[in-house]
């Protein structure tokens, strides 16, 4: 196995001349990191609709049961990645077990409410930027920096 390509890595020179080196996520940790989150949410759905059906049988109404379902999953849904990432620093229970972590252009690590606009934008409907990502991908695209994002 061959060392890690230059490019694949973040290096910061402070004024004192130390230089730190960070090694860039790449596609196959951030896809792992996003599988996993994703499994654990289907899970929280999948019990969130056992229990508003049961919660439907229960009280023997079907609005009721599609109620609980909607106004559960739209809070998991809105506040799994926000959190999580302020919980954690920047990480979520997938990218805590990919070993990745949203770092600050300086290098060091973002806070988690920091965290807490890019996790808001997976809330926003996948009508923008050529129709296919959210906003927060469509910042990512049109950035003009060279760097290229470390977490």
């Amino acid at each position: 196995m061959q060392p890690p390509d230059a490019s694949d890595d973040l290096i910061i020179s402070t004024p004192e001349r130390v230089s730190f080196q960070y090694e860039i996520a790449g596609i196959g940790s951030r896809f792992l990191a996003q599988i996993i989150d994703s499994l654990i949410i289907l899970v929280v759905l999948i019990a969130i609709t056992i229990l508003a059906g049961t919660l439907g049988g229960i009280f023997n109404s079907g609005e009721l049961a599609l109620l609980v379902e909607i106004i559960l999953g739209f809070i998991l849904l809105a506040g799994y990645f926000l959190v999580s990432e302020a919980v954690w620093n920047g990480q979520t229970v997938g990218k805590r077990s990919a070993t990745t972590t949203a770092q600050r252009r300086s290098g060091r690590r973002s806070p988690g409410r920091a965290n807490a606009a890019p996790s808001a934008s997976t809330l926003l409907p996948d009508r923008n930027c050529l129709g296919t990502t959210r906003i927060g991908g469509c910042s990512v695209i049109s950035r003009r920096s060279s760097r290229p994002r470390t977490g």
